[in-house]
């Protein structure tokens, strides 16, 4: 008897942690005007810091380990520029997406299994988001974390946005 209120209790324990391993990844950040920012596209099988870090404190995936990249981030008074550059993808066909503090997703376009890609959103839209990568053309909101190819993981300089 013993021993089933220890295993019930580390269960219990473990429980939030499985959870939130299951969910999606929420690193929304509010990027700050005039100031390129530099952030790293991980898989969501691949543990946040499992790159190196970089000058703007932002962790770039290393290695062949799965799909990667990083998105280089500038606002403008009349302008976002968002320039990705993904690797690892399987083939095919796969979308971008910018998810607001909402939850909501917009998509930025598609784009092939690696490759430099640029976009151009005005700044009112893209003053709070994440990005993600995803097989799916058809989102709304941010999906579950199994229809995930890579998000982008919040830099150290910049706090995450809680979801409203």
């Amino acid at each position: 008897m013993r021993l089933h209120h220890v295993c019930c209790g580390i269960l219990s324990l473990l429980a939030p942690i499985v959870a939130s391993a299951q969910g999606s990844p929420w690193t929304v950040v509010r990027f700050p005007s005039e100031t390129p920012v530099v952030v790293s596209l991980v898989g969501v099988n691949q543990p946040r810091g499992a790159g190196k870090e970089d000058k703007n404190g932002s962790s770039r995936p290393s290695g062949p380990s799965g799909p990667s990249g990083f998105a280089n981030i500038t606002r403008g008074e009349t302008s976002t520029n968002i320039v990705l550059n993904v690797g690892g993808l399987p083939a095919g066909t796969h979308y971008v997406y910018l998810i607001n503090v909402n939850g909501s997703a917009r998509k930025l376009g598609t784009i092939e299994h690696r490759g430099k890609y640029e976009y151009n959103k005005p700044p009112e839209e893209t003053e709070a988001f994440m990005i993600i990568v995803s097989t799916d053309g058809n989102l709304r909101t941010l999906p579950a974390r199994n229809r995930i190819e890579l998000y982008s993981v919040a830099p150290r300089n910049l706090q995450v946005e809680p979801r409203r």
